[in-house]
């Protein structure tokens, strides 16, 4: 599934994708908050509950980072570097 997400999936699936995992995390934390409102759960409790989500939101943020922004890095150096060499056969066809 990662192989597919880093070697196929458009661009927009991958950052669609990455911000919904990004926003749940949040709704998770504040549904966390709404406990607390509540007398459901305790403050420590929460704590240590949103410490996870936003370590897990952290993490997520790194691997998401990593497949989306290496493969356009590439991208765009492969094209740069297409576009140097044309322009350097063109300085010669016209010298």
């Amino acid at each position: 599934m990662l192989k597919w997400f880093r070697e196929v999936a458009p661009i927009q699936k991958k950052l669609s994708l990455g911000f919904g995992f990004q926003v749940l995390m949040t709704a998770s934390c504040f549904a966390v908050i709404c406990s607390i409102a509540q007398n459901l759960m305790s403050v420590s409790t929460a704590f240590i509950i949103c410490g996870v989500i936003v370590s897990i939101s952290a993490l997520a943020a790194y691997v998401t980072r990593q497949v989306i922004a290496r493969p356009l890095a590439a991208t765009v150096q492969r094209i740069e570097s297409l576009a140097e060499r044309h322009q350097r056969a063109d300085r010669v066809h016209r010298a």
